[in-house]
């Protein structure tokens, strides 16, 4: 079974390589990180699971990030979580058709390195933006009701 990826991208100011350490330090006592990468302006922490987070979980981990980012006095400009793809979505192989494409994307991508990072849940110092949940809204079809005369 291959291990799904994750990556929380956040923006804070003031930011201290210090911070985003006790950041990643924080989430790893709850959450499988693998590591983490800071710059003057963002911080990106790497997550592997055996199965895909759920979203209660995920709703877990933006809730972590505001309230450590609170106890440090940062103040949490904007983050993402984002799930990290290896291969068939980052590579088009369509005209050879099926599973075919897929198999040979997939290797290809593992090769080359080749990664696709899809947006799940967007977060602020406040707000949670549920990508999940606006997509059901708008795809929600209405049917019309016959209205009585």
């Amino acid at each position: 079974m291959s291990r799904q990826k994750y990556q929380v991208q956040l923006q804070c100011q003031p930011l201290a390589a210090s911070d985003a350490e006790g950041i990643a330090r924080s989430l790893s006592q709850s959450f499988p990180v693998t590591g983490f990468r800071c710059n003057e302006a963002a911080v990106l922490i790497d997550l592997e699971s055996r199965f895909p987070l759920a979203y209660g979980a995920l709703k877990d981990l933006a809730d972590l990030v505001i309230d450590r980012a609170t106890e440090l006095n940062l103040r949490l400009l904007s983050a993402v979580i984002q799930q990290v793809d290896l291969g068939p979505e980052a590579l088009s192989v369509e005209p050879l058709g099926g599973r075919l494409s897929r198999i040979i994307a997939r290797t290809l991508g593992r090769t080359l390195g080749i990664k696709r990072y899809t947006p799940v849940m967007y977060f602020y110092q406040n707000m949670v933006i549920d990508l999940q949940l606006a997509a059901r809204v708008n795809n929600r079809q209405m049917k019309p009701v016959a209205e009585l005369n």
